[in-house]
C-alpha cells in the first residue's frame, strides 16, 4: 500500500517473530520498528495526513499488546532467575554455616564473611547467576522504557489526528466561503 504521497508506510508487525527474545539484535530490531513507525515512515520536514495518522493509529495497538505480553514475560522470567540465585545463594550458605557448627558461637562467620565465602568458593557459578539476573533485569527495565516510549507515542498520533482534522475542517469552512 502506498499513501497519496507515494511513500510506503510501515508494514503490519508479526509479533511473534519480533517481540521474541532478549538480545542486543531483539532490542536494536525492536528500537528500530518502534522508531520507523513514530516517524510514520516519513521525513521531518513531511506533514503526516489523516491516512497516515489513522493507519499509525491502526498499527499502534498490535504493537502494544505485543510489548504488555513481553513486559509480562521478562518479569517472570526475571523473578525465576531472582528466585533460583536466592535457592542456590542460600544452599550455600546454609553449607557454609554447618561447617562451623562444631565452633563456639563466638568463632561462626557473620553473614557478611558467609557471603565473601560464598563468593570466593563458588566464582563462576555466583557469576554466571548473578550475571543472567542482572541481564534479565536490565531487559525488563528496557521494555518499560519501551512501553512508556510507545504510550507517549498514543498522545502525540491523538494530538496529530486532532491537527489533522482541525486543519481539514478549517480548510472546508474557507473553501465554502
Amino acid at each position: 500500500m502506498t499513501t497519496r504521497r507515494g511513500q510506503t508506510p510501515p508494514e503490519t508487525v508479526n509479533t511473534d517473530e519480533v517481540l521474541y527474545k532478549f538480545d542486543e539484535e531483539f532490542f536494536n530490531g525492536l528500537a528500530t520498528l518502534l522508531y520507523k513507525y513514530k516517524t510514520l515512515g516519513f521525513k521531518a520536514v513531511d506533514s503526516p495526513s489523516l491516512e497516515d495518522i489513522n493507519e499509525a493509529l491502526f498499527n499502534y495497538a498490535p504493537v502494544y499488546y505485543a510489548l504488555s505480553k513481553r513486559v509480562a514475560e521478562a518479569r517472570l522470567e526475571f523473578t525465576n532467575k531472582e528466585i533460583d540465585f536466592d535457592c542456590w545463594k542460600s544452599s550455600i550458605c546454609v553449607d557454609i554455616k554447618a561447617r562451623y557448627k562444631d565452633e563456639a558461637k563466638t568463632k561462626w562467620p557473620s553473614i557478611t564473611e558467609i557471603e565473601q565465602i560464598l563468593i570466593h568458593e563458588n566464582k563462576t557459578e555466583y557469576r554466571r547467576l548473578k550475571v543472567g539476573l542482572e541481564e534479565s533485569k536490565g531487559a525488563l527495565e528496557t521494555l518499560k522504557e519501551y512501553i512508556k516510549s510507545w504510550q507517549a507515542y498514543a498522545n502525540v498520533l491523538g494530538y496529530l489526528s486532532k491537527n489533522v482534522v482541525h486543519e481539514a475542517r478549517l480548510a472546508s469552512d474557507e473553501f465554502s466561503l
